[in-house]
């Protein structure tokens, strides 16, 4: 049986749970599935990693190293490609979020019906997901649905259990899940009424809470109501660190998940440079390799010799940093196949960890991170005792495999907290200034560099105190290098005759380390135009200061010559100065 509780009100849950085992008798189990939870929440399950986890229990993917995409990066991979179909059709690499949602409306209508594939949009996203071995939440749907109903054992696996399915519904991805959990049954929807006054009284255990439920049919189901004001408290640093840890864990399992390469490179755990991860793309295209293999390859050609790169290669210039990846990918890897399945685990975690702390430019408090950690280890535990997959058992000539298949189900479990996205927050606002650190665009990143730029901002996790700073520094030095037209014209060297008139005044050396002093050669007719301009400077800043009351005062104890001026003669001297006016 399925029951049904539509919010989530943790003074209600132990009344709510107490009145489904009352339901179902002592004797039954019940499964406590969350809809959406908050994005570091790592101790509640929720439905869309149950229907994952079912799919891996039974292999129902073509490779056990699959990878699962977040709702958040399924919509980055159609922006994505969308801006290459747009770059195709009017040279621009872009993607709007009305695009994005059109192009994802396309996709869920050719999930339905596999035949249609005119749309270029649907067709290279296929595409995508197939280079990148990876699924989204609406190809698991759908797989999971024909599982269901071409296997009885998967079937009766999946209906033969009762489950407590509880949480906010922000979108109709729930109600499909339901219908293939349900078939041709009804749920029971349970309702609670809480005293109004429940939040002030102070014994509030003792306070009545009304618990009742109605059975509905799926179809009755009112449609969530989009787009959706609510959203589920989460915290900037929890959200950064499940995403970069997530993204290492799925490159190492999955080394054709392009999204989650982007991320790891950017990230300060490797801060590869835009420059450098355009190259890599682009030599991986001429080869025909992943990425991933493509920057392995070549710091290994280059470390042992024989079929030795190419020395003009465009990425000779960026090896310290792809060196620096591989020998993260290889101490992981290494800790896997010589270490016990726990062991590996733990010390994988640790080694991450230990590299988000020494690497610079995340920002993040120690204290936030240390709970974190414990959480994720635990979660580990859980998760290598309690899940066996068909896979895990098979295939056992790979060494480590029982510890990678712990660090992939780690994986689908972070990749699967949520199900709605919003596209203005996604596309449009990346950045927070509340933010410590920020995960970088995809599509600015995947985004050939602008030559015509000087200078772009590849360290995409920098505090915002410390770009505050580089532009506060930066615009000193803008306002020390302002020079004339002249000054421009000489230093860039424009004009090819000896005889242009240069006016007495010589170029200045505009770069940055030093500022040399124009010279103070000028000619002789601009001389006296130029005492004059200093002396009437002079008069009108003392006659300003006489204004305002604060003329400097001579200092005690040194002798003058001159006399003190009264105050009958310095106000005919303000009244001379703007009589001539």
């Amino acid at each position: 049986r399925l029951f049904l509780w539509l919010t989530d009100d943790v003074s209600a849950h132990g009344n709510v749970l107490n009145y489904v085992k009352e339901k179902l008798g002592n004797g039954n189990e019940v499964l406590e599935l969350r809809t959406e939870s908050a994005v570091e929440d790592l101790t509640s399950r929720t439905l869309l990693g149950f229907v994952l986890d079912t799919l891996r229990r039974f292999s129902r993917f073509t490779s056990w190293r699959t990878t699962a995409l977040s709702v958040n990066e399924h919509y980055q991979a159609l922006q994505l490609c969308t801006a290459r179909v747009n770059y195709t059709t009017r040279a621009e690499f872009s993607a709007t979020a009305v695009e994005v949602i059109c192009a994802h409306n396309k996709y869920i209508r050719h999930l339905d019906d596999s035949t249609n594939t005119d749309e270029t949009f649907v067709q290279e996203y296929v595409s995508f997901l197939d280079h990148s071995n990876a699924v989204n939440q609406w190809d698991v749907l759908r797989k999971f649905k024909e599982t269901v109903e071409a296997y009885d054992v998967v079937r009766n696996f999946v209906r033969d259990r009762n489950y407590l399915i509880y949480g906010p519904r922000r979108t109709n991805y729930i109600k499909e899940c339901l219908k293939v959990f349900l078939g041709d049954d009804t749920l029971q929807q349970i309702h609670v009424e809480v005293p109004l006054d429940m939040s002030l009284d102070e014994n509030a255990k003792d306070a009545k809470i009304d618990v009742y439920s109605e059975e509905i049919a799926i179809d009755t189901l009112a449609d969530a109501n989009e787009p959706v004001t609510s959203e589920l408290p989460s915290s900037r640093t929890g959200e950064y660190l499940v995403c970069v840890i997530n993204a290492i864990i799925r490159v190492l399992l999955n080394s054709r998940d392009e999204l989650a390469l982007a991320t790891t490179m950017a990230s300060p755990l490797v801060q590869l440079p835009h420059d450098a991860f355009t190259q890599l793309k682009r030599v991986s295209l001429q080869k025909s390799m992943p990425m991933c293999q493509c920057a392995i390859s070549y710091v290994l050609r280059l470390r042992l010799g024989g079929n030795c790169a190419d020395d003009d290669s465009p990425l000779s210039q960026y090896v310290c940093g792809l060196a620096d990846f591989v020998d993260l990918l290889h101490k992981l890897q290494t800790v896997i196949e010589e270490e016990k399945e726990d062991d590996a685990v733990k010390k994988v975690i640790g080694i991450i960890f230990a590299r988000i702390r020494n690497s610079k430019g995340f920002g993040l408090n120690w204290n936030s991170v240390l709970p974190f950690k414990n959480e994720l280890l635990k979660l580990a535990t859980a998760l290598s005792s309690s899940f066996d997959p068909a896979d895990k058992q098979e295939g056992t000539d790979i060494v480590g495999k029982e510890a990678m298949c712990t660090l992939r189900n780690i994986s689908d479990f972070m990749s699967t907290r949520q199900i709605y996205c919003d596209l203005s927050n996604l596309f449009y606002f990346p950045k927070h200034e509340g933010t410590p650190l920020n995960v970088p665009a995809m599509l600015a990143y995947f985004k050939t560099p602008d030559p015509d730029l000087d200078s772009v901002d590849e360290e995409w996790d920098r505090p915002l105190s410390a770009r505050i700073e580089q532009l506060k520094a930066y615009r000193k030095v803008s306002a020390f290098r302002t020079t004339s037209n002249l000054e421009v014209e000489c230093a860039e060297g424009t004009g090819g005759t000896a005889d242009v008139e240069r006016k007495g005044t010589e170029c200045a050396d505009v770069t940055p380390k030093r500022i040399e002093k124009i010279d103070e050669k000028t000619n002789e007719s601009s001389k006296p135009l130029q005492k004059a301009e200093a002396k009437t400077k002079a008069v009108k800043r003392s006659i300003l200061s006489e204004i305002n009351g604060v003329a400097k005062k001579s200092r005690q104890g040194v002798k003058s010559a001159k006399k003190k001026v009264d105050k009958s003669s310095n106000q005919n001297a303000i009244t001379t100065y703007f009589m001539k006016r």
